[in-house]
């Protein structure tokens, strides 16, 4: 049996596949480990109220970093995937969706302000709220789509595993009393994007990819050829991420706190599933 099962990774395909699940398998680990660290140092350091207010946050930029997104994760990596040998293809692929991203970052970049200044109740919290839309920059630049597409999978888990390291380090060192509360998103988004600028880094230097910025008509075809995985994702964005945006309208920073806790826990451990994906998907 044993030698049945050896047999199967012996083409390069199936190592490949192997390799990439257990990589992805420890960014996971590092996902589902260092959270339940964190969680009850934060609730205690800066209180329920205050954590719920960070919950709230994130969901409510969550959906502008789907926007931003745009579902390149699955769109951008089927095309990596297919001309993954071929540079001058995949330089233009990576041009293509750099600058698409740049222009839904400025979009939703101007729509978030105009919310924040028109609700009261956001308004209010503009710091945290601009703080926490920072990541949404770290992960524009963050190109998981490229390194998945080519099955570099180890570059998204050694790029992953420093940014948590980092920013778990931070909010053990740094954060201390419930005024230290804006350094736990401006630290996320340090982490995510020193991540985001190594990435682009290696894959310039490393891989000889050119970026430079393409023509709207461009830009246009990009959104168009990824519409229907964007529209999915948003979609299971509703039912998945409202209900804290909608607490947090209409309920109290504790009550947000005490939910969040809750469901960042659940999110952990269904978050287990998500090696097989990443490593089957290219």
């Amino acid at each position: 049996m044993f030698a049945k099962i050896a047999s199967k990774f012996s083409k390069k395909e199936h190592r490949t596949l192997f390799k990439n699940f257990l990589w992805l398998t420890s960014v996971q680990g590092v996902n589902y480990i260092l959270p339940l660290v964190t969680l009850p140092y934060l609730v205690r350091t800066v209180g329920v109220g205050n954590f719920g207010l960070l919950a709230f946050a994130t969901a409510f930029v969550y959906y502008f970093n789907v926007v931003v997104e745009y579902g390149f994760n699955l769109s951008a990596t089927r095309d990596v995937s297919i001309y993954r040998e071929d540079a001058k293809r995949l330089s233009k692929i990576a041009s293509r969706v750099f600058t698409t991203k740049v222009y839904l970052f400025v979009i939703a970049f101007l729509i978030f302000t105009a919310l924040l200044f028109w609700f009261e109740k956001l308004h209010q919290n503009a710091l945290i709220l601009y703080l926490t839309f920072g990541t949404v920059f770290g992960q524009m630049l963050f190109a998981q789509w490229f390194f998945q597409g080519i099955e570099a999978m180890h570059y998204i888990t050694l790029l992953t595993v420093a940014s948590k390291v980092v920013y778990t380090a931070g909010i053990f060192l740094f954060v201390h009393l419930p005024e230290d509360l804006w350094l736990v998103p401006f630290l996320n988004f340090v982490s995510l994007t020193g991540a985001g600028v190594v990435s682009v880094f290696l894959m310039v230097f490393r891989y000889k990819i050119t970026l430079r910025f393409c023509t709207l008509k461009g830009v246009i075809e990009e959104i168009k050829n990824g519409w229907h995985i964007f529209g999915a994702q948003v979609f299971t964005l509703v039912y998945t991420n409202s209900v804290i945006v909608i607490l947090g309208v209409f309920s109290s920073a504790s009550v947000v706190g005490y939910y969040a806790l809750a469901d960042r826990v659940v999110k952990i451990v269904v978050s287990i599933f998500g090696p097989f994906q990443g490593a089957f998907y290219p």
